[in-house]
């Protein structure tokens, strides 16, 4: 009765998970990059391709080092946030948005319409 079906929604709900899943995995969603050219590039560093391995060797190595360095807490900053305290989390960064972000004013010259590349610097 009740057991079966429990088992059966827990069922469905697994198979609509997985199907999600691997619709997920088969179509990524990236911003800047193409996601076909990610994936092939994947599959060349996998097999060892000879003209990425120098780029991934590199990038190990600097990865490598980065972990002999911190660990940082948030007492490590140079400002006070506007609270008074270093304990507050603070964020001064720098911010880019597509060049057709603003659809009040033409885009600057060389903006792509339809990729809105390339980013632009913006404050906030």
């Amino acid at each position: 009765g009740g057991h079966n079906m429990i088992t059966t929604i827990l069922f469905i709900g697994l198979i609509v998970v997985d199907a999600s899943c691997r619709a997920a995995i088969a179509n990524p969603r990236t911003f800047t990059w193409d996601p076909m050219i990610m994936a092939q590039t994947k599959t060349k560093v996998m097999k060892g391709d000879p003209t990425l391995m120098p780029a991934v060797h590199e990038l190990v190595s600097q990865a490598e080092l980065s972990m002999t360095h911190g660990p940082w807490s948030v007492m490590d900053k140079k400002y006070t946030p506007p609270s008074g305290s270093k304990h507050d989390y603070m964020s001064i960064g720098t911010y880019y948005w597509p060049c057709n972000w603003n659809q009040t004013a033409p885009p600057p010259s060389g903006c792509n319409q339809t990729t809105g590349l390339p980013w632009v610097r913006r404050d906030g």
